[in-house]
């Protein structure tokens, strides 16, 4: 089992179709009697080549010769590795069990100081002992609409999304073993940055919106040899920009606080809500990759109440972890 290391977003974004690159092994183990393993990386900082302006490295957990239901894509922000520094080791915990259907995976990403168990590879010499896998470009997809927020607004309310530079979004990763339409599936995600602030417009008095951006997808051949395997990948490789919306119908909401003619509330942390369709890749691969963005300082919504109204959570309160934010009357 490896831990490969993809390139960063600089050489993805401006490869074309036949390019081709290698991802650089990183790490490797062994899995155990059940089936459970451990990656670990000694040394975090080696990622750091693997980042550009998102400040993430995309990182593809393989098993050999297991095919595409064996592949689980990840981001490791830069900010987790500056924690791991301390503990001088990445961890990639899971448990796998065969399948008739493939391989079925249970993968979870930990920063942690505990000792590592269960057995690793020696890399000394590990050039020698590594699979090998290079990607190529097969297709550019081109820009696609992905929902990174959304507003909701009774009368008598003000709302305005902001998508600050470096803003991050979670994306889904389209894996497929032949490449052809309808064949593919999503179990992972990879996280983008927004590279420059996108001004949304701001809406009122029972304007509904979700609200989209643009980034741009390709599809990727990972072959991997000794032992042979291939797989097709499409993963977003460039923020695009771009404005659009559609006018959704409000969520059932019911974790609601009140608010007097004049107050608001900026939203700018907790985790919002994910879109299993947030990534419109339909047309293309047959299936809508997911989407989740916010909330962060750079990724955030704004209410404002020109009268007393509500605002509603529908997971939690609006000033804990209400995953969406409704206006009400």
């Amino acid at each position: 089992m490896f831990l490969f290391a993809w390139p960063d977003e600089d050489v993805l974004g401006a490869a074309q179709v036949g390019d081709q690159f290698p991802l650089v092994p990183v790490a490797a183990t062994v899995t155990d009697d059940s089936g459970a393993f451990q990656l670990r990386l000694d040394d975090p900082s080696v990622l750091d080549r693997f980042m550009t302006g998102d400040d993430a490295a995309d990182l593809s957990v393989m098993v050999p010769d297991a095919g595409p239901s064996a592949i689980h894509e990840f981001s490791l922000e830069r900010a987790q590795l500056q924690s791991a520094q301390n503990a001088a080791r990445v961890e990639a915990a899971s448990r796998t069990r065969d399948k008739a259907a493939g391989v079925e995976r249970r993968i979870a990403l930990g920063l942690s100081k505990a000792a590592a168990a269960g057995a690793t590879v020696d890399w000394s010499g590990y050039h020698e002992k590594a699979l090998v896998c290079n990607s190529q470009v097969k297709q550019n997809l081109g820009p696609r609409w992905v929902a990174v927020g959304e507003t909701y607004n009774a009368s008598g309310v003000h709302s305005d999304f902001h998508l600050l530079a470096g803003g991050t979004s979670t994306l889904g990763v389209g894996v497929s073993g032949s490449g052809a339409y309808g064949s593919y599936k999503s179990t992972s995600t990879v996280k983008k940055s927004a590279e420059s602030e996108v001004n949304f417009p701001a809406t009122s008095d029972g304007q509904n919106r979700q609200w989209a951006t643009q980034y741009e997808y390709k599809k990727f051949l990972v072959v991997c040899v000794d032992p042979n395997s291939q797989a097709y990948e499409v993963r977003p490789t460039a923020f695009v920009t771009g404005v659009d919306y559609s006018s959704p119908t409000p969520p059932s909401a019911t974790y609601c606080a009140s608010y007097v003619a004049g107050s608001g509330l900026t939203k700018s942390s907790s985790t919002a809500v994910e879109w299993s369709n947030g990534a419109h890749l339909g047309p293309a691969i047959g299936i809508d990759l997911s989407a989740q963005s916010g909330f962060t300082s750079t990724v955030k919504v704004t209410y404002a109440f020109m009268e007393k109204r509500r605002l509603c959570g529908t997971k939690g309160y609006p000033g804990d972890s209400p995953v969406r934010l409704v206006s009400k009357v």
